[in-house]
């Protein structure tokens, strides 16, 4: 998923080196590879929010912004509907190992309970799955 025109960007973008990566990493699992691009979206429904509320002197969060409109709404029903999936899945507290009978194991982690997870709306809380 790209969500950001790094033809645009002065500074240091991996975007590009990001999606070989991820691409070959695909190859190796023999997995199908897709490309998605949200930069129209998040400008519109995302940096533009962010740069009005910093002009009013607030402090928001793109990324529980980005979360709501990209991930949970346009990538969601990208995956529904040109990809098949009936759920995607989503979460930084996954647990992996080199030993092949602990691969996706997961320790049991005390869940945060941030913002994120209170901005999280209800209609879509039964679709994504995070741990």
């Amino acid at each position: 998923m790209k969500n950001w025109d790094s033809l645009d960007e002065h500074g240091v973008c991996t975007a590009d080196k990001d999606c070989e990566d991820a691409y070959r990493v695909c190859q190796i699992l023999d997995i199908p590879f897709h490309q998605v691009s949200y930069v129209k979206e998040y400008w519109n429904d995302v940096f533009s929010d962010f740069l009005n509320e910093y002009e009013k002197g607030r402090t928001p969060n793109p990324d529980i912004v980005c979360n709501k409109h990209i991930k949970f709404s346009c990538f969601f029903h990208y995956a529904v509907d040109n990809l098949g999936a009936d759920a995607i899945a989503t979460g930084h507290y996954a647990r992996t190992s080199l030993e092949d009978e602990e691969v996706f194991e997961q320790k049991h982690v005390k869940k945060p309970e941030g913002l994120f997870r209170n901005r999280f709306e209800v209609r879509n809380a039964r679709f994504p799955r995070m741990p």
